[in-house]
């Protein structure tokens, strides 16, 4: 007579390579039509008219207009960013905007955190605003 009973482990059954296939398809398929998507999305959200409204030594303010093309209201990243007259990095600010379908729309956004001291606000020259797309899977 034994003292310990052996402990019955459940059968494992391996998972079918057919499975594994489709799963691996399926995620090449995720991946393409992301980046179709990330592609055709600054079809119908277009950045225009993008101006610096008032410089100061801590902060500028830059104005720019977003025209939705498409039907749906729409919620976007933009990056803003301030450029010297070198063409170095003053300030960036990640935004989020809403803009409703079918229309125009004109945002004011303040960019107080600048990256290096200036001297004098004719250092400030050049503003720029982009759909901002996380790198992930790119």
């Amino acid at each position: 007579m034994k003292v310990f009973a052996e402990h019955e482990t459940p059968r494992r059954y391996p998972i079918p390579a057919w499975v594994k296939f489709a799963l691996m398809i399926a995620v090449i398929m995720g991946f393409s039509m992301r980046s179709c998507y990330l592609k055709n999305q600054s079809k119908s959200f277009v950045i225009s008219h993008v101006t610096i409204q008032e410089k100061t030594r801590v902060s500028a303010d830059v104005a720019f207009t977003i025209t939705n093309l498409a039907k749906v209201k729409l919620k976007k990243s933009v990056m803003i960013q301030v450029y010297d007259i070198n063409g170095d990095l003053l300030a960036n600010k990640l935004s989020q905007v809403e803009v409703p379908g079918s229309s125009e729309r004109r945002f004011l956004k303040v960019l107080q955190k600048f990256v290096r001291p200036i001297k004098d606000t004719s250092e400030i020259e050049l503003a720029t605003v982009d759909i901002y797309n996380s790198k992930l899977f790119q």
